[in-house]
C-alpha cells in the first residue's frame, strides 16, 4: 500500500510509532511524519503505514492476549465463525490499543479523554469488565470518534479480522502458558512481547 518494501518497513516502524504518539510530542511525531513523507507517497499512505504498523499491532497483541485469559470464549470462537463480526467489535472495546487522547480547549490548554475508561462504562456497555464476543458493542470508543476519529480505522478491521480467527482456530481447546510482557505507554495500550507455550 505504501510502496516500499517490506525491509523498508520494518527500518521505517519506529517513526510510525512516533506518529502515533503525536498526543504526546507532537514535535516528534511532526519531524516523523515529515521523513516518512519523503519515502512514502502521501500524507494517506503515512496514516495507513502508522495504523498498520503501530496501531494493528498493537491491538492484536491485547486481543491475542484476551482471547489466551479467556479460553471459553476464544473455543467458541473458532467453532463458530460467525461470530467474527461482532467479536471483533468486542475485542476492540475490551482491549483496543486507545488508552486516551489529548484535546485542546478554547483557552489554550488540554484535556484528556479516557478511551479505554468509557468503553468500560456501565452505563453504555453492562457487565463492562466481562468479555462477551457475542456482545454488540455498539457505540465504543477504540478508535475515538467524530472528526478525530483515527483514520486507519478500516484498515485496522479488514487486518485484524483474519489474524483474529487464525488465532483462535489454532490456539483453541489447548492447554497452553503464557507470558505477556506490557509496554509502557500513555496514550497507547500494547505488548513489548507476548510468549505462548503449549
Amino acid at each position: 500500500m505504501a510502496g516500499i518494501s517490506e525491509d523498508e518497513a520494518v527500518s521505517l516502524a519506529p517513526l510510525a510509532r512516533k506518529v502515533a504518539d503525536a498526543e504526546t510530542d507532537g514535535d516528534a511525531a511532526a519531524v516523523a511524519t515529515l521523513e516518512l513523507m519523503n519515502r512514502i507517497r502521501s500524507a494517506l499512505h503515512v496514516q495507513a503505514f502508522a495504523a498498520l504498523t503501530h496501531t494493528l499491532a498493537a491491538f492484536l497483541g491485547n486481543a491475542w492476549l484476551a482471547l489466551l485469559v479467556h479460553p471459553a470464549g476464544m473455543s467458541r470462537l473458532a467453532a463458530e465463525p460467525a461470530l467474527l463480526p461482532d467479536a471483533l467489535e468486542e475485542l476492540l472495546r475490551f482491549a483496543g490499543p486507545s488508552i486516551a487522547v489529548f484535546r485542546p480547549t478554547r483557552d489554550g490548554g488540554r484535556v484528556m479523554l479516557r478511551l479505554a475508561e468509557a468503553n468500560r462504562d456501565p452505563e453504555v456497555f453492562a457487565e463492562p469488565d466481562v468479555l462477551k464476543l457475542d456482545r454488540r458493542p455498539a457505540g465504543h470508543l477504540a478508535f475515538g470518534a467524530g472528526p478525530h476519529a483515527c483514520a486507519g480505522a478500516t484498515l485496522i478491521r479488514l487486518a485484524a479480522r483474519p489474524a483474529i480467527a487464525r488465532f483462535a482456530a489454532c490456539f483453541a481447546d489447548r492447554a497452553l502458558r503464557y507470558h505477556a510482557e506490557p509496554e509502557e505507554g500513555l496514550t497507547i495500550r500494547s505488548l513489548r512481547s507476548l510468549t505462548i507455550h503449549g
